[in-house]
């Protein structure tokens, strides 16, 4: 401050407008989405990542609440109901055209215990399968997977495969994390305060 002279009244930070302000002080924000933008473009670009496929790896055979083998009196799962198979991808659900995974987990789970009609690509035909209905089962929160909702269940587990990507598929993954992380920092006091009194009181801690 010493050092400051008359020919330098004005070009203070403080002295500056608050759009001027607010343009300095972004500057480093901005400087750090660049570098995560630009670093997980490197990885999705040359190393690639893991993803679901609205591909099917598998078929669940009953509705249960835990992790167990079937018995006899466990209802038949949607995807059983409807002659799901294995290695099939799935191409439409209820006249929606599916386009990855994470949008097909978002038209079952919205679709609690309503009537779900599914197209298929098997041996390269497209087949109509019989319309059943999903069941509503408790699932982990997508951005907060502490918390578990009820959400439509259909039965299937999904082929993995590694991915490669560009700007889009980066942008869209900033856009989750960002959101998970937002839920997170606003839920952390609570759940701190949850286990603390968890912790007096001898409650039951939550599953999740």
């Amino acid at each position: 401050y010493e050092e400051l002279t008359s020919a330098d009244k004005g070009r203070l930070l403080y002295e500056k407008k608050t759009w001027q302000k607010v343009v300095i002080m972004a500057g480093g924000i901005t400087m750090n989405l660049l570098i995560a933008f630009l670093l997980l473009w490197g990885v999705l670009g040359l190393h690639g990542t893991w993803r679901a496929q609205p591909v099917v790896g598998a078929v669940v055979d009953c509705v249960t609440t835990q992790a167990r083998a079937c018995t006899a009196s466990d209802p038949v799962s949607p995807a059983r109901q409807a002659g799901m198979q294995a290695g099939e991808r799935i191409v439409e659900f209820n006249g929606t055209p599916i386009r990855d995974y994470p949008q097909l987990s978002g038209l079952i789970r919205a679709n609690l215990d309503g009537e779900a009609s599914l197209v298929v690509e098997r041996g390269g035909v497209r087949t109509t399968l019989p319309t059943v209905n999903t069941v509503v089962t408790g699932v982990a929160d997508t951005l907060d997977p502490s918390r578990t909702v009820a959400a439509g269940w259909f039965g299937v587990s999904p082929v993995v495969a590694k991915e490669f990507g560009g700007p889009a598929e980066v942008l869209r993954d900033l856009g989750t994390m960002t959101q998970q992380s937002l839920v997170a920092l606003a839920q952390f006091p609570v759940k701190v305060w949850n286990v603390a009194a968890d912790m007096v009181t001898g409650q039951p801690r939550d599953v999740n």
